[in-house]
């Protein structure tokens, strides 16, 4: 199931808040280097979360290097927008002159759906960009796109059909129209929602995906059920147990109901989306803050592989 992954040129990965989208984007990452596939890893105008875990402190509105065959972006949308106007005007001076950091910022936040065609359009530029050498080679073998999280009033992806219809003519219907054949090509796209087998992240999933059904021509590629713990034993108290080893039987007992709970709603997870494909990752019991705490979850997915 991930080879059919590996072999598309643009992998978006999308999931509620918290349920470790952002983890994913960097364990794929980090498996596809294994791979010897260039790639870069391209947040949508987050906070920084890739380069500290690869021990990175700059977070880059430009494509750097951060892990052999790993590189990251940070896009903004001013960047975005500013790029989109000189690639139309050109001159440097005049978008300067006409287009100051308050004027941007507010002309962004008042049309909606904006900051997201343009970020877009800066990922489809990506995918388009050449590696400077003789032979025609793309600069990147993978895009992971670390994509907003669901839950917002417009999804990000769904702007670039809304722009097309709402704007018949002119550059923008153009760009909206290229961006939306970059999504929807099956041969080259892909998209993958990660989730945690718990009640709300596994119903938003539910209704984000059938949203996206209906608005989106997106190829769905497999869901990941993030931090399942393992299946354990249930275990009783025993009246002859260390007052000191009591601790320990709590927690014991915590962990053993949060097994219950992953198993109940994976299975829920495989009625609600019995057509996808589902990639299980284990819990870990350590955060996840450098890119060498990522090993086990590594191996963990180098199985399922193929």
């Amino acid at each position: 199931m991930l080879e059919n992954l590996f072999n598309k040129r643009l992998v978006l990965i999308s999931g509620k808040g918290g349920v470790g989208k952002t983890s994913v984007c960097v364990l794929l990452a980090l498996l596809a280097a294994k791979l010897k596939k260039n790639t870069l890893i391209v947040e949508m105008n987050s906070t920084g979360n890739i380069t500290p875990i690869f021990n990175t402190s700059v977070s880059s509105q430009k494509e750097i290097p951060i892990a052999p065959y790993i590189s990251s972006i940070n896009l903004s949308p001013q960047v975005c927008f500013e790029e989109y106007v000189l690639k139309h005007i050109r001159l440097k001076t005049i978008y300067k002159t006409f287009f100051n950091n308050k004027f941007v910022s507010n002309f962004l936040n008042a049309v909606p759906g904006l900051n997201e065609i343009l970020m877009l359009g800066k990922i489809y530029e990506l995918e388009k960009l050449q590696k400077k050498t003789l032979k025609s080679e793309p600069a990147y073998d993978l895009i992971i796109i670390d994509a907003p999280a669901t839950g917002h009033n417009l999804s990000a992806l769904e702007v670039p059909n809304i722009l097309k219809s709402a704007i018949k003519i002119g550059p923008l219907h153009h760009h909206a129209a290229s961006i939306l054949d970059l999504l929807g090509n099956h041969d080259k796209t892909i998209f993958s929602l990660v989730t945690l087998a718990e009640e709300m992240p596994v119903n938003e999933s539910f209704e984000y995906v059938a949203t996206l059904k209906e608005k989106t021509n997106l190829n769905f590629g497999p869901l990941f059920i993030n931090s399942v713990m393992p299946e354990i034993v249930a275990v009783k108290k025993n009246k002859n147990t260390p007052e000191n080893l009591i601790d320990c039987w709590n927690y014991y007992q915590l962990t053993y109901k949060r097994s219950l709970l992953n198993q109940y709603y994976i299975d829920d997870i495989h009625n609600k989306f019995p057509n996808l494909e589902k990639i299980t990752l284990p819990f870990q019991f350590k955060d996840l803050d450098n890119v060498k705490d990522f090993s086990n979850l590594l191996s963990s997915l180098k199985e399922q592989l193929h």
